[in-house]
């Protein structure tokens, strides 16, 4: 008795490697070349309109996932539960709601929150990218059916922790810029280096493992250097973040869209709203794009909005404010809502993304 697995998985399907892989030829190296130098001052929306299109929206996705009725049910089984996915993420919100409220001259100890809060976010953000690199990494290398030695996982994690580490040097050390005077940075430098090529060595060697199929090691190599070469955009300059992040933000809606179309769905109201909407796919973009939309205009005063929010109501603007919290939620749900160890997860998610094993031979 034996049982083989589908190749022809999610992460394997062509569509979905070609909206990954195209994404940094098309959208990132373009997208470097306008911000670095911009053909007039009319492009700069350009990067408004990408920011909408791709990295807000992938934020928002998360409050869909976040509010299914199966999800939420699983949030209060346990008090930890409750922690993790309430508790934690109410203070987020409610942080961001009122941070704007704080006058730093009269209590300069909240000022220092606020200050330890914006180093905490870009933290998390370089990170985020990291892990979700690290992950999808692991899947595609699944996937090629080569055999990786163990310590070949090992520094793949590591790397994809010390890329975040440089481009928080470059945010803080630098200012935005590499900081090629700090010797801090070149030996990161040289950590990722060291990382990096024997991280290529060992890729290359387990071509070696799948005669038959030299080229299957090219879809987990290419991957590899694919997201190297995005975070080091930002590393060198801060100013091409947005486009070093086409390849996530591009990924992330790829990854989630069997999570989003075909996840079973419940009977509460936000189920019920969500079946009628992703009937169309192009539906279910249109209100997700529109959403975007309105954060965007919120997040960069567009027509003025942020300066309408904030004298306003006192309650609606605290409200409108928590909208800020969206980035921090986004990184801390994340990194729970994809774990393959949790037994829940594994059950939502191994049947989308990973087809159950052909009948046995007989």
């Amino acid at each position: 008795m034996s049982s083989t697995v589908d190749e022809r998985a999610y992460f394997a399907r062509p569509r979905v490697l070609a909206l990954i892989f195209g994404t940094f030829p098309l959208i990132t190296l373009p997208l470097a070349a306008i911000l670095l130098f911009p053909p007039s001052p009319g492009w700069r929306w350009v990067s408004t309109v990408y920011l909408g299109a791709l990295g807000i929206s992938h934020f928002l996705i998360t409050l869909v996932i976040y509010l299914s009725s199966r999800n939420l049910r699983y949030f209060v089984a346990t008090p930890l539960n409750r922690l993790i996915y309430f508790g934690i993420p109410a203070v987020i919100f409610l942080y961001f709601g009122l941070a704007w409220l704080v006058d730093t001259v009269a209590h300069p100890g909240l000022g220092l929150l606020l200050r330890v809060v914006s180093i905490v976010v870009p933290l998390a953000t370089y990170t985020h990218l990291g892990r979700q690199s690290f992950g999808v990494l692991q899947i595609l290398k699944r996937q090629a059916g080569l055999k990786y030695p163990v310590r070949s996982r090992q520094l793949e994690q590591t790397f994809f922790f010390v890329l975040p580490a440089l481009q928080a040097e470059t945010t803080f050390i630098g200012e935005g810029r590499f900081a090629a005077h700090h010797p801090l940075v070149w030996i990161t430098v040289a950590v990722a280096a060291t990382l990096f090529i024997a991280i290529v060595v060992l890729a290359v060697r387990a071509r070696r493992s799948k005669p038959e199929a030299p080229g299957a090691v090219a879809v987990p190599l290419g991957y590899f250097l694919i997201q190297t070469m995005s975070q080091c955009l930002s590393v060198a300059n801060m100013r091409l973040y947005l486009a070093g992040d086409a390849v996530h933000y591009a990924e992330y809606h790829t990854i989630m869209y069997p999570r989003l179309m075909r996840s079973p769905l419940g009977t509460s109201s936000v189920d019920r709203a969500m079946a009628l909407i992703r009937r169309s796919p192009a539906l279910f973009y249109a209100v997700l794009l529109g959403g975007s939309a309105v954060a965007v205009a919120f997040f960069g005063d567009h027509f003025g909005l942020r300066t309408w929010v904030d004298r306003g109501p006192l309650p609606f603007s605290v409200v409108m404010n928590m909208l800020n919290g969206i980035f921090l939620f986004h990184f801390f749900v994340e990194a729970f809502i994809w774990r393959f160890s949790n037994p829940f997860y594994r059950e939502s998610l191994t049947g989308l993304y990973f087809p159950k094993p052909a009948a046995a031979a007989r």
